[in-house]
C-alpha cells in the first residue's frame, strides 16, 4: 500500500527526522497546497508500507510538530516493484 501524507513545508528537519524514525524509505515532493483559502508551501511524503497504524502515528506526530489543524493521509494501491 502506498501512503501519501500532505503537510505544510515548515520545520522540515524535524518532519524528516520523524519520518526517518518510523520508515527506512520514503519520497518527499514539494507542492503548493491550500488550507481554508490560504496558499501554503507544502510537501508530499510518499511511503510504501503495510503498517497503516504507523502511518497514522507519524501523521499525528507531524501535525504536532507543525502545529497544524490537520495532516492529510491518502492511500493508494499501486502495483510497484524494485529493480
Amino acid at each position: 500500500m502506498m501512503y501519501r501524507l500532505l503537510t505544510e513545508d515548515i520545520n522540515r528537519r524535524k518532519v524528516l527526522a520523524a519520518v526517518s524514525k518510523h520508515f527506512d524509505g520514503f519520497t518527499i515532493t514539494p507542492a503548493i497546497g491550500y488550507w481554508k483559502g490560504h496558499k501554503e508551501n507544502s510537501i508530499a511524503i510518499d511511503i510504501e508500507t503495510q503498517r497503516a497504524r504507523e502511518v497514522k502515528k507519524l501523521a499525528l506526530e507531524i501535525k504536532a510538530i507543525n502545529k497544524q489543524d490537520a495532516v492529510l493521509i491518502q492511500r493508494f494501491a499501486p502495483k510497484s516493484s524494485l529493480v
